[in-house]
């Protein structure tokens, strides 16, 4: 056996030699489809890279083709145990593996091979076909830091003695190898370390203690959904579960948590439902901000990842097409449908993973048992591992919550995400953030937090935007959020992004000059008292002096169109247009808009504003805007040499303003440059200059423009 080193991967070539360059056959002795010698023994999927469909492909192996008849019997069984009827078969590819595509989904789905015959049982590769003749090593490194031991055969159920073997190595070996997963968990200062009270199973009854101050304790991390008669702790039952907790009246999710740490060799077990006062708004302020460290603190967190509410259970039976089986003809190879890849982001077909109050559970939880639908998935800091191997990684260089690479940029990327996420509560919009936030305070070292801003990067945070079409389904506002003001985007009960890059930079003319924010309780929590409001001084601009700009039609543009373009450009060029730098030329003119947030008269019904004249902004521009809309510029970026800025009006019968939306702002001619190759015809050689003087040009206009004070609310 030898080895040969090729372009990121090691092949491993037994009992015949292998030349990796191609090789020259006769015609006939070779596949049309698949392009190989169709009597060669070697099989795998490089250099192949085609498409085909299923007629074409029983023709190739028909005609003696052995790879696409190991090919063919794949597919055939894919079609008996995940497609259905072969009539489902849209196309097939070969490209790094084996892609189905069926006409009732548009994504490709992948069939995974796994050899049986022990001769290379080590050396199974992502996305490769092992055999006895050629294999990818385990050390392939690929995309997002692969790092493939090998794909393995799944026990099927999950609470079988194999998959606990699996997950006894996995916990002895983080505990013993990973000092990034120790040092997790004595980072921070915060007091509240140990759990109030915690649930011991040490003996066959469960019992309520509120004096477990040693031990090692897991946490379970599950999504409570509609069952209102799910046993939890209340004033009322409090003594009695001092005693006892009667069993029986659990849930499944509780259940199976009891049974995994008693398997596991865990006396303690944390659960909000029985470890909280259910009825006591007194504890659960107390306890709700200390969640995230008690998780972060648990030897590991047990996440009821593909149960959909308190009964589904942590115990499950994978589905035939992900457990797999046996090729047909090649009793040594297995073969098996390839699940969706579990990655940090991606909530896909794991309901606990859509909840808001869970994403700082999984976030701050130190180590993660991931009881989905097919499998077990250990998450920890040092990386995923899996019974399948499907989903092994490495996150040596993640950049994570607890060890964030930037975190004043890191907190918009944690508000993207975690706002797209579902709460029963909008309430709890920022309680559900709390433990996030709390660590960022240690993190952002001398910085306030502002109902979801943050003081020292308050002119980037006010940034954050909506989409129209994410506002059309967003649930109504409560009492809560109603009170929050304008500025914060846990105002709007809608996904958020930000209209900054991680390049923007705060106008040195545009200054902060007060904030008044009073809480109750604690800040994290949100619960404002009285009118909190930002005090700016800015340049501020009418709307309607504003130029705007049209994209969408110019992509499109057939010469005629281009030509219209051209003379407009001309047009604006002549003295006294604006675009000349003439003195006389009203310098607004020279600026366009760009707005993200299309439809205004959206945001007054998500905000519970009743107005009888609407505002709207299309991809056309302002159609219709009251005389009090304004615009406040707040950041620019070099990266695209645009101005972010916010969009506001008065609030009715005061003096203040809210907020309505964020926009881009630019000289006009840049915005045109923003299509690539539209108007490519207009511009020089030395373009990237000419632009750069453009933005400087437009930024000169805006600090020249006379400041006002707008009190933000």
């Amino acid at each position: 056996m030898s080895r040969i080193a090729m372009s990121g991967y090691d092949w491993i070539i037994a009992n015949e030699r292998y030349d990796p360059s191609p090789t020259t056959t006769a015609r006939d002795h070779q596949c049309s489809l698949c392009n190989r010698d169709k009597s060669s023994s070697l099989i795998d999927f490089y250099p192949i890279n085609n498409n085909c469909g299923l007629e074409r492909l029983k023709n190739s192996a028909a005609h003696g083709c052995r790879f696409c008849g190991v090919m063919l019997d794949a597919v055939q069984w894919a079609v008996s145990n995940s497609f259905g009827s072969e009539q489902q078969i849209k196309s097939i590819g070969f490209g790094n593996g084996l892609f189905i595509k069926s006409w009732d989904d548009s994504r490709s789905r992948e069939i995974e091979f796994l050899d049986l015959s022990g001769a290379h049982s080590k050396s199974y590769g992502l996305r490769s076909l092992p055999c006895k003749i050629l294999l990818k090593l385990a050390h392939y490194k690929g995309h997002n830091n692969k790092l493939i031991d090998h794909l393995k055969v799944v026990p099927g159920q999950t609470d079988s003695e194999q998959t606990f073997g699996n997950i006894r190595k996995w916990l002895s070996d983080c505990l013993t190898n990973h000092e990034k997963c120790y040092s997790n968990q004595k980072l921070t200062d915060i007091p509240c370390q140990r759990p109030s009270r915690l649930l011991d199973i040490s003996s066959n009854h469960v019992k309520l203690r509120d004096d477990a101050q040693r031990g090692r304790y897991a946490c379970l991390s599950h999504r409570w959904g509609s069952v209102t008669s799910m046993l939890r702790l209340t004033k009322e039952n409090m003594e009695d579960f001092r005693v006892q907790i009667p069993y029986q009246q659990l849930p499944r999710n509780f259940k199976d948590a009891i049974d995994i740490c008693r398997r596991l060799d865990i006396h303690l077990l944390w659960i909000d439902a029985l470890c909280i006062i259910q009825d006591s708004s007194e504890d659960w302020n107390r306890e709700a901000p200390c969640m995230g460290v008690y998780y972060r603190d648990a030897v590991f967190t047990i996440a009821a990842t593909s149960a959909e509410d308190s009964s589904g259970g942590c115990y499950t039976h994978a589905e035939p097409q992900y457990k797999g089986g046996l090729l047909p003809n090649n009793p040594d190879i297995h073969v098996r449908m390839r699940q969706h890849a579990f990655e940090e982001g991606e909530n896909l077909n794991w309901p606990l993973l859509e909840r808001g109050w869970v994403y700082q559970e999984m976030q701050l939880s130190t180590r993660k048992l991931h009881f989905t639908t097919n499998e077990v998935i250990w998450d920890c800091s040092k990386g995923i591992r899996s019974e399948s191997g499907t989903h092994d990684c490495n996150h040596s260089e993640k950049n994570t919550v607890l060890h964030p690479q930037n975190p004043e940029i890191d907190w918009h990327k944690i508000v993207s995400y975690y706002s797209s996420l579902s709460l029963t509560f909008e309430d709890d919009r920022l309680p559900a953030l709390s433990s996030i936030t709390e660590w960022m305070e240690q993190l952002r070292s001398g910085d306030q937090f502002l109902l979801g801003l943050w003081e020292r990067t308050l002119l980037l945070d006010l940034c954050w935007r909506t989409a129209p079409w994410t506002l059309k389904e967003c649930k109504p506002r409560s009492v809560a959020t109603k009170a929050l003001p304008t500025w914060t985007w846990a105002s709007m009960p809608a996904p958020v992004h930000y209209a900054t890059s991680s390049n923007s930079l705060p106008l040195e003319f545009v200054t902060v000059l007060d904030i008044i924010v009073y809480v109750n309780g604690q800040h994290r929590m949100g619960q404002i008292r009285g009118e909190a409001s930002i005090t700016l001084v800015a340049p501020v601009i009418r709307l309607g002096s504003l130029g705007y700009w049209t994209p969408g039609p110019v992509q499109m543009m057939n010469d005629e169109g281009k030509g219209m373009v051209r003379a407009l450009h001309e047009r604006l060029r002549e003295p006294g247009n604006g675009l000349d730098g003439t003195p006389n030329a009203p310098p607004l003119h020279e600026i366009a808009a760009e707005f993200f947030e299309l439809d205004l008269d959206l945001f007054s019904k998500a905000r519970g504003i009743s107005n009888d004249q609407p505002h709207r902004l299309s991809m056309r521009g302002p159609e219709s805007l009251n005389d009090e809309t304004l615009v406040i510029p707040l950041s620019y970026s070099h990266d695209d040499l645009r101005f972010q800025v916010l969009c506001v009006e008065r609030a009715p019968g005061t003096s203040r303003y809210r907020r309505l939306g964020v926009a881009y702002l630019a000289h006009i001619e840049q915005f045109w440059y923003s299509i690539p190759g539209a108007l490519s015809f207009m511009f020089d050689e030395d373009f990237d200059d000419q632009m750069e003087r453009k933005f400087e040009h437009a930024k000169d206009i805006l600090e020249s423009l006379p400041r006002s004070t707008i009190v933000l609310v």
